[in-house]
């Protein structure tokens, strides 16, 4: 069942009220008419139409319902025969806007959306032209220098080699600067601005729990006054004390709050390190996670050509993290030029379309003939 939606419900209930209002004031009106014996008289037209048709002034009163009375004609609003109409409007706030339609608000974040995907992919197609040359871009990223090879402006990740030489996926949001010092690409590439982006702020307690395993508080009390200061001034560092909130400033006006000031970048310090020994650990982890390899009761291969080895890699990448896809380091001795990959019989299929689609040459076995 359809519902009426709040401007049509209150329009209809408008247009009821003013109906019956209109009627009970033309009932009592009142009509001069002559009876029978020709002598002038007066009736209400309510009084009239109960004593039926037989009444010399029925008709005139009749007439009088019909046209609504001598009452001022009301402003009438259109109201749809069709209440359940797709062309409604927006409502009393907007009664012209038909519903459905998109605010400027809505336009203007598509319009900024589509501009940001387009720099994005712009930056990513020269990161990619400049590794393909050889000439790979230097990024320092939370887990150390490293060298761009591909990536895709659909992905939040790309592809990079690290320091030992290792392939590895790294986060978009993990590159703490380019070599060539170029912020743009860092704002195209990154989902946050880099002034914009949400800095994480401390809350009094953690930096209490800092402070009090500091050797000089072995033995002394923390005040929490003391914590207020430190914290404010770890989310506020480059701000001046003398927009430190008054519940929290010291009463000597001169104070020059060192000491805060010090622990403020120690316990700043002291989270970063533990930030960087937490992303090592992961980075460990997922080393150790290395995929099983194919069953070889499960192989199914298909041969690529030399010249298409490159792209097949990085159209095949996720199926070659996965551990779905194996490509051998060296080309096959068997089909000469060409290099041998595995996969499962599941994905045998989508594998060698997915290669077709992009016009890569494959070549597969069956029953060990090609």
């Amino acid at each position: 069942m359809v519902k009426l939606t709040k401007s049509q419900l209150k329009e209809l209930i408008r247009h009821s009220i003013r109906s019956v209002v209109s009627e009970e004031d033309v009932m009592d009106k009142t009509i001069k008419y002559k009876d029978d014996e020709g002598n002038e008289k007066e009736a209400t037209v309510g009084g009239i139409l109960k004593k039926g048709e037989d009444h010399p002034a029925h008709k005139q009163a009749q007439a009088m319902i019909d046209k609504g009375g001598e009452k001022e004609p009301t402003k009438k609003t259109k109201i749809s025969a069709d209440p359940f109409a797709k062309d409604d409007v927006g409502g009393p706030a907007h009664p012209n806007v038909p519903k459905g339609t998109k605010s400027s608000k809505d336009l203007e974040k598509k319009t900024m959306k589509a501009a940001t995907d387009a720099n994005k992919k712009m930056e990513i197609d020269v990161l990619n032209k400049q590794a393909d040359k050889g000439d790979g871009a230097q990024i320092d990223t939370e887990y150390g220098t490293v060298t761009w090879t591909s990536g895709d402006p659909d992905e939040d990740t790309f592809f990079a080699t690290n320091e030992d030489g290792e392939e590895i996926e790294v986060d978009y949001n993990d590159i703490i600067r380019f070599h060539n010092d170029n912020d743009s690409i860092m704002k195209n590439l990154r989902k946050e601005s880099i002034k914009e982006s949400k800095k994480r702020r401390y809350t009094v307690k953690e930096v209490r729990m800092w402070m009090k395993k500091l050797e000089e508080n072995r033995y002394k009390k923390v005040y929490n006054s003391d914590c207020r200061r430190v914290a404010w001034m770890v989310n506020n560092m480059k701000e001046d004390v003398t927009n430190m909130p008054k519940s929290m400033s010291k009463k000597w006006t001169k104070a020059q709050y060192g000491r805060e000031r010090y622990l403020a970048k120690e316990f700043l310090k002291s989270q970063l390190a533990s930030l960087k020994e937490q992303l090592k650990r992961q980075k460990k982890g997922k080393l150790t996670e290395a995929p099983k390899p194919i069953h070889h009761m499960d192989a199914r291969f298909l041969y690529v050509p030399k010249k298409d080895i490159k792209n097949t890699i990085k159209l095949l990448r996720l199926n070659i993290k996965h551990g779905n896809v194996e490509v051998e380091k060296k080309p096959s001795p068997k089909v000469k030029g060409h290099y041998r990959l595995t996969t499962s019989k599941k994905m045998f299929d989508d594998v060698v379309t997915h290669l077709a689609m992009k016009n890569i040459g494959v070549k597969t076995i069956s029953k060990g003939k090609m």
